[in-house]
């Protein structure tokens, strides 16, 4: 179960009603920048080009990171998870992506399921970083590819959200 005080300021964090809210995390030039790497990633994956990868975005927020995958790989399926218990046109699906609220932590996903896991930003912010790592694990295929972008652990923004939810 999550901690009802986490979950609850990531919904206000990405419905915007937390200052300094998602666009700390949504800069386009590097979220352009960070979803070219995570392409380049998933190019080589086994399987890329012959068939359609399942691909789980873990800690996705709003969404933005499998939005831009799937403009991209349009044949893929996309699992986006998130604490946050985002509704209405924050959390639009685009044909091919789901949406499944859940914590990093115990991921409500099938074992060994999934042919990549991105956790662009949102590893940093697991309560336990060991299970979160233990279940990306978990879900993903034998052979699978486990994409992790972070912020600097002293980075402003990871201050501040640290400060923020008592990380």
């Amino acid at each position: 179960r999550l901690p009802d005080i986490h979950q609850q300021f990531w919904t206000r964090n990405w419905e915007g009603r937390e200052p300094g809210n998602d666009s700390l995390f949504d800069d386009i030039v590097v979220l352009h920048q960070c979803v070219n790497y995570i392409k380049d990633i998933l190019r080589g994956a086994r399987g890329a080009g012959t068939q359609a990868l399942i691909i789980a975005d873990l800690g996705a927020g709003k969404l933005a990171v499998s939005r831009r995958l799937r403009e991209t790989f349009s044949t893929h399926k996309i699992t986006a998870v998130d604490y946050a218990a985002l509704r209405g046109k924050d959390i639009q699906l685009d044909e091919g992506v789901r949406f499944v609220r859940g914590s990093l932590e115990g991921l409500p996903l099938l074992s060994r399921h999934f042919d990549a896991v991105i956790l662009k930003n949102s590893f940093e912010y697991a309560l336990n970083k060991a299970a979160a790592l233990q279940e990306a694990n978990r879900v993903l295929k034998e052979g699978g590819r486990g994409i992790f972008i972070l912020h600097h652990p002293r980075s402003v923004i990871t201050e501040y959200f640290r400060k923020k939810v008592e990380i």
